[in-house]
């Protein structure tokens, strides 16, 4: 990931070059049966830095992806390999490394493995929840719907676009006026990052939403606010006056590369207009959420959230029962 950073940089192909090499050689010196997820964000992001055919790189990814397929991970980690290894299945049978029959098998494997941590994660309202459906997660939640929207365009199978749509329209429930959305809605992560604000541009981009500029307006300068690592991206903390805990940079370059290779948001620009979302005023109501959102006021079952100064936090009140 730190060398997609540097592929549109000329003065700095040796660096690529350099992290490609020591990304490669790592995984090398593993066992098969360790790859996970990383490696398939690793694998991806090397078949998009490549300038040329790489033999070795190839090789190791066919490899990989013999036994990848196999894995079990927890939910989100499941959804991520499953579509990243469908890509680099279809780009190792376009540049003639594996056979039709092979590349039938590997789309199939991964489809099921995809197909498996959905049902292991999103319920009949289209909420994401992870520990057996327990845990909602405003993050994991929108990774899993563009991952799905991903999907879906790359085999060009509506039904996951479908449920990325739906995705979408929920995570819309949740958000303030200004596209800001509480992490302590849900659980982990405690803050969000960038990534979450991108992705959520584009899902709304692809599913045709006017207003979707409102989100990446959000992540346009608000994410750089760590004193010791300044030019970083972070995870910003939904706390006020706390400092964020964890950085974005790494995760918002795949999300980035992705949005290269989907053409339905690859030219997605920022707009000036609208300033706020286009939520009407409404309640919600499913086995999981009760909903109020006033734009500046969310009710969220138990809990009132109030948006707070600068809009980068929101001040929680438990609401009590009469």
């Amino acid at each position: 990931m730190f060398a997609s950073y540097y592929k549109f940089k000329k003065s700095k192909t040796k660096t690529v070059q350099s992290a490609i090499n020591r990304g490669y050689q790592e995984i090398q010196n593993r066992p098969l049966y360790t790859q996970s997820f990383k490696d398939s964000i690793a694998h991806f992001l090397t078949l998009r830095l490549l300038e040329k055919n790489n033999k070795k790189i190839y090789l190791q990814i066919k490899k990989s992806l013999n036994k990848r397929h196999k894995i079990h991970e927890i939910e989100n980690r499941t959804v991520i390999s499953a579509v990243l290894d469908t890509y680099l299945t279809k780009q190792l049978y376009k540049h003639k490394k594996i056979s039709k029959k092979k590349r039938d098998y590997l789309l199939k494997k991964n489809q099921q493995k995809l197909n498996r941590g959905l049902e292991q994660s999103i319920d009949q309202n289209y909420w994401y929840a992870e520990t057996n459906k327990k845990d909602f997660s405003v993050h994991y939640h929108t990774l899993t719907a563009y991952m799905l929207m991903f999907y879906g365009d790359l085999t060009k199978d509506d039904y996951y676009l479908n449920i990325a749509h739906e995705m979408t329209e929920n995570i819309r429930k949740l958000s303030f006026k200004n596209g800001f959305l509480e992490a302590k809605i849900g659980t982990r992560p405690i803050g969000l990052g960038a990534q979450t604000y991108l992705m959520l541009g584009l899902l709304n981009k692809r599913f045709n939403y006017k207003d979707y500029n409102v989100y990446l307006k959000y992540s346009k300068h608000r994410f750089f606010s760590d004193p010791n690592y300044p030019n970083r991206l972070e995870f910003h903390s939904t706390k006020e006056n706390t400092r964020p805990k964890y950085h974005d940079d790494i995760g918002f370059s795949l999300i980035a590369e992705i949005a290269q290779i989907n053409k339905q948001i690859k030219k997605t620009k920022l707009k000036k207009h609208p300033l706020f979302l286009k939520n009407k005023i409404s309640d919600y109501q499913d086995n999981r959420f009760t909903i109020q959102n006033l734009g500046g006021i969310i009710k969220v079952n138990d809990k009132e959230y109030k948006l707070g100064s600068f809009g980068n936090w929101s001040k929680i009140v438990k609401i009590e029962k009469e």
